[in-house]
């Protein structure tokens, strides 16, 4: 996401929507009672006969008061739907409700009802730092799986059966699974072409690991190969836990977010009272200004308690508390859940 311009004393942001990520990003920054002004479409009103009816919709720029945001992970756009508190006269819309759908290349004006927190920073400087797209393709003796890594989250693109050719021993193993998996492989690259990919990484196990080798200089295509127990979708994931591949991984904080929380589990387990879980327990401890770190799962930001959330991350941020948010459909995600979404690292045990 491009920031154009921020006026702390106004509580004012200008950005540029610039990748599908941006709105994920968009929707952590957006809360109930902020201003969004931007470019949208209003169906007009013509008076015929002495009554009102429905035109042609025309673009106009608008500002609303949001009030509820839609938006699913990985979609193309973000839906803001508020009061119109800002629009031209002609179109007799202030004070009636407007949806503005946010797509990529959008300009927009969002005016902060609680000014630029330590919360809405950190969401900007998340959202400005380069993002890193990486296509993990796992192939396996009877599918291959294809999924795109980014801040947002792992998302699975597809899992694609194959039949290997002939059978037994008869068959060499390339004659069995050359032409399939290059097949598949070529339609892969041919789309991760479209999609801006900086990277891609190809795991298979030690049996398949010559052909595709093989597949991928035939195709051109530059890949980091990796070795796994098996392929498909456990293939993806067995991917994530590679520490030769944690520097790559860095970036997009995925391998950072399973090391960061499995220290806190570890601690968790063996018995510490310098770890709580769950929203009250750790709500209760960032009054205190007791958190040193806190790690969260993004859905919490999307859902009944995001207002809470933010005001309480916004006082960890305040208190210099260190504040990691995860993607929960991610291995790190998962196991959190289990724990109310949330677990924090205190500076020391509260009294009872």
């Amino acid at each position: 996401m491009r920031v154009l311009n921020i006026d702390e004393e106004r509580g004012e942001i200008e950005v540029v929507v610039e990748v599908l990520e941006d709105l994920y990003f968009l929707h952590m920054l957006l809360q109930r009672g902020d201003t969004l002004y931007g470019w949208t479409t209003r169906q007009m009103k013509v008076s015929r006969g002495g009554g009102e009816e429905k035109g042609d919709r025309v673009p106009v720029y608008m500002g609303i008061e949001v009030e509820k945001i839609s938006y699913a992970k990985f979609s193309e756009k973000l839906r803001v739907t508020g009061k119109v508190v800002e629009a031209p006269e002609d179109f007799h819309a202030k004070g009636s409700y407007h949806t503005i759908q946010v797509r990529i290349g959008d300009k927009l004006r969002i005016i902060k009802k609680n000014g630029i927190d330590s919360f809405t920073r950190n969401v900007l400087d998340r959202s400005t730092s380069s993002i890193m797209r990486v296509l993990l393709v796992a192939v396996g003796d009877e599918d291959i799986a294809v999924g795109l890594l980014s801040p947002v989250g792992i998302e699975i693109k597809s899992t694609i059966p194959y039949t290997p050719k002939g059978e037994g021993k008869e068959s060499s193993i390339e004659a069995r699974y050359k032409d399939p998996i290059k097949q598949i492989l070529a339609r892969v690259v041919s789309v991760a072409k479209t999609e801006k990919i900086d990277e891609i990484v190809v795991a298979v196990n030690e049996k398949l690991s010559a052909v595709t080798q093989k597949i991928l200089d035939e195709l051109g295509v530059k890949a980091k190969i990796v070795k796994i127990a098996e392929g498909g979708e456990s293939g993806i994931h067995e991917i994530l836990r590679r520490s030769d591949l944690r520097e790559m991984f860095r970036s997009i904080r995925v391998t950072a977010e399973i090391t960061e929380l499995e220290k806190l589990l570890e601690e968790l387990f063996t018995g510490s009272e310098k770890v709580a879980t769950g929203l009250a327990q750790v709500a209760s401890a960032a009054e205190w200004g007791l958190v040193e770190k806190v790690i969260v799962n993004d859905e919490l930001l999307f859902g009944e308690t995001r207002d809470q959330l933010i005001e309480m991350l916004d006082k960890i941020f305040t208190r210099n508390g260190k504040v990691i948010i995860i993607p929960e459909e991610s291995e790190a995600g998962k196991k959190l859940k289990s724990l109310g979404g949330i677990i924090a690292k205190l500076y020391y045990a509260p009294t009872t």
